[in-house]
């Protein structure tokens, strides 16, 4: 650029030559996305689908260098002055800008010239490469669900008295149903499928991930070779423009035709969860019992949940021969759990109403366990540059962190677009790398997650 514009530079800290590009100035500590926060956005207000462009990434410009304490203040400096590294002072509300370097209760820089490989500025950085961007988690979700269920899968097995493990089987390399078992149990057995309104069934492969967070497929679904065999599918469906969602199981039972079968239903709460299940059970045939529990869970105060208006079985097979049975959940449902869950038992023994309600009654713990602390962000979501104290120490930045958060908090480092729990970003956190998606304690600037309805 060619025009002429009034800059802040320090000429002294650290050899000098810093220019102040911008300031993040907090006019109310209890705000978040609030009127005067131009770093948190506030066009993403009640706009579920506002993907940008933040203040991080586009050319705008507000404030000016002696009010930068006192205001927001984005320079021209931001996007036309190349740099290789950034340096950040933390100081008071109001401070006169020529006194803020040798007040700073906290003062650092990078020294790895890591700006270079970004095109030389924090715009550039933001606008190419680490965009203030939402990413559903509905496929780190799923996933932490599954593995959170795994580690757990022997206590769970404890509420089934007798629970036979059954072998999973291959067509080919693929591994995606059970045969006989083990012990007869099924005769090609136990394919899951899942449906989206009125798409293509796709038949499942077991430990394979399926889905993403569009908003043309608002799935993620994980089909874990586990004992019990555990199927989870997050419904995201987060602008709610799919009707239906269904999980079918197909096969032939190994008891052909003899023994009995029992078809239930119930429901089970825990905290704010709530699940609803039908199940069907194939016993006393001298093989392995056959239990398949469908469900879905929601929370309409953690999950923001819409649940389906019904959860519906097709005509399940009434004989202990042919297997086809299928659950789907209506009504456009938003951000709920459905699952499938395979129960056996070596005698071939019922399962009882008791044992599924715990079982299921487990689940939800391990749901809610998974949930608060439990979070898997892709490595490469975020870049982590350490930093040179100029003013302050490690010890320092961690007397700011809350408590809670400390195990999780690395100071010595600043950390550009962390994701929280949700999927939503932060720009910047100040001298920490946080490894806990419970971000807004230790990080600045974001976008405004409130969902529109």
């Amino acid at each position: 650029m060619s025009s002429q514009f009034e800059v802040y530079c320090d000429m002294e800290s650290a050899g000098g030559g810093w220019t102040l590009v911008a300031s993040v100035h907090e006019n109310n500590v209890y705000g978040r996305c609030t009127e005067g926060d131009r770093w948190s956005s506030e066009q993403g207000k009640n706009n579920a689908s506002y993907q940008g462009s933040s203040n991080w990434e586009n050319y705008n410009t507000f404030g000016t260098p002696e009010g930068a304490t006192s205001n927001d203040y984005k320079s021209l400096a931001y996007f036309s002055l190349p740099a290789s590294d950034v340096m950040m002072s933390h100081v008071r509300n109001d401070i006169d800008i020529l006194q803020a370097s040798s007040n700073a209760t906290l003062q650092y820089y990078t020294n790895t010239g890591f700006l270079r490989n970004y095109g030389g500025t924090l715009r550039s950085l933001f606008s190419k490469h680490f965009p203030m961007i939402s990413i559903l988690p509905s496929g780190v979700r799923v996933v932490s669900l599954v593995e959170s269920f795994n580690r757990s899968q022997s206590t769970v097995r404890s509420l089934v008295p007798g629970f036979h493990s059954y072998t999973f089987d291959y067509s080919g390399s693929v591994q995606n149903y059970i045969n006989d078992g083990g012990s007869d149990m099924f005769d090609n057995g136990n394919k899951l499928y899942y449906q989206i309104d009125g798409n293509a069934q796709v038949l499942v492969e077991y430990n394979k991930v399926y889905g993403n967070s569009g908003t043309l497929f608002p799935i993620s679904l994980l089909a874990a070779t586990s004992h019990p065999f555990n199927a989870m599918m997050w419904v995201e469906n987060k602008h709610r423009t799919a009707s239906t969602f269904t999980l079918r199981v197909k096969g032939n039972a190994g008891a052909d035709g003899s023994g009995s079968d029992r078809t239930r239903s119930g429901s089970v709460n825990f905290g704010n969860y709530r699940l609803q299940y039908q199940s069907h059970c194939i016993y006393s045939a001298s093989d392995p019992s056959i239990n398949g529990v469908f469900y879905y869970i929601s929370n309409t105060v953690a999950w923001n949940s819409v649940p389906p208006t019904s959860f519906v079985r097709s005509s399940w097979s009434s004989t202990t021969d042919n297997y086809d049975h299928s659950v789907q959940a209506t009504g456009r449902p938003r951000s709920i759990l459905m699952g499938y869950m395979l129960l056996s038992k070596s005698g071939g023994t019922d399962v009882s109403q008791n044992e599924i309600t715990a079982v299921l009654r487990k689940t939800m713990e391990i749901v809610s366990t998974s949930d608060r602390y439990v979070c898997r962000i892709p490595q490469n979501a975020s870049l982590v540059e350490p930093i040179v104290y100029l003013n302050g120490n490690d010890h320092q930045v961690l007397t700011g962190v809350p408590p809670n958060q400390r195990p999780s908090t690395t100071p010595g480092y600043i950390q550009f677009r962390p994701y929280d729990v949700k999927g939503m970003p932060s720009a910047i956190c100040p001298a920490v790398k946080t490894a806990d998606c419970v971000t807004r304690s230790v990080c600045v600037g974001g976008i405004n997650s409130i969902t529109a309805e």
